[in-house]
């Protein structure tokens, strides 16, 4: 398990999280939200951003030995896509502590608003990453790269028979 990429698996959060946090804001501008509301979404909104820190570095650790097997190009793009995610959430994480420090409530409301639409594309700016990301493991194989190491590579057709299959064939040539 430990010699497994760890960047697949950290991720997934920073996108879960996106997909939470225009909901926060809505929510808030519906139901006009209470302060606790509000430090939901800043608290909620700085795990999304360290969140994706962490998943850029640990992208970044992994681009070497990936790039001999999918190209630099593509993973080129996907971390453009990660780098553009990662500051849309942090513009929306200033949003959400200057909604926090408002005191005026007809601000706070204008600020839910704008921490709604800003979540929303960093949503968008998530999937955006999520897709490239699927792309380089299911279409480009970037996962070949830890299931050759790991002894686990895909087969070529015919080479994942048993021997006991293989010594039945024996038999049959006889």
């Amino acid at each position: 398990m430990f010699d497994l990429p760890l960047h697949p698996a950290v991720v997934h959060l920073p996108l879960a999280g996106a997909f939470f946090v225009p909901l926060i804001a809505l929510f808030i501008l519906v139901k006009k939200g209470s302060k606790d509301s509000w430090l939901l979404g800043v608290g909620l909104q700085a795990v999304v951003l360290l969140s994706a820190l962490f998943a850029l570095r640990t992208g970044e650790a992994d681009e070497d030995r990936v790039e001999d097997v999918v190209g630099e190009s593509l993973i080129h793009a996907h971390e453009e896509a990660a780098e553009l995610f990662t500051l849309v959430i942090g513009v929306t994480l200033a949003v959400w502590v200057v909604g926090l420090l408002a005191r005026s409530d007809k601000l706070r409301r204008g600020l839910a608003g704008a921490a709604a639409v800003a979540g929303l594309l960093g949503l968008l700016a998530g999937l955006r990453v999520g897709h490239l990301g699927g792309e380089l493991v299911y279409e480009h194989g970037a996962a070949a790269v830890w299931a050759s190491e790991g002894g686990n590579a895909p087969r070529a057709a015919g080479e994942g028979r048993s021997r006991h299959h293989d010594e039945d064939e024996d038999e049959d040539d006889d």
